[in-house]
């Protein structure tokens, strides 16, 4: 959540940036309180970014709409982190190596025509 005095100091900047807007002091003390709980989800240091994105782009005072859509377009457009590796693949066992190579084995001999029918499995295992 921003706070008070962050979103009181933007106010007045958009005051001064937007002079049409004729802004009172209690109009910007109530926009204060609606932004406040508007961009509660914003830090300061979001509502500095977004509003800095919303001075460059916006032609008449914002409102908070206009705000966080800034914030969602700049937090798209950061990179994000790479994800980590995952973790290493234990070593096989002896018998699961063996199992694999057996497997193997009955494959390579159906592919030369030269495997046995195996009856059916009921155990589950390859």
């Amino acid at each position: 959540m921003p706070s008070p005095t962050a979103v009181k100091r933007h106010l007045a900047l958009l005051a001064i940036v937007y002079p049409k807007a004729r802004r009172t002091q209690e109009e910007l003390e109530v926009l204060a309180q609606v932004w406040g709980s508007d961009l509660d989800d914003l830090s300061d240091q979001d509502l500095d970014q977004a509003l800095r994105q919303v001075r460059r782009t916006c032609r008449y005072f914002p409102n908070p709409a206009e705000i966080l859509e800034a914030h969602q377009a700049l937090a798209a457009s950061r990179p994000r982190p790479p994800r980590p590796a995952p973790p290493p693949r234990p070593k096989p066992t002896e018998a699961e190596t063996a199992r694999a190579k057996a497997h193997i084995a009955r494959i390579q001999a159906m592919l030369r025509g030269t495997a046995e029918p195996r009856p059916p499995d009921v155990s589950g295992n390859v």
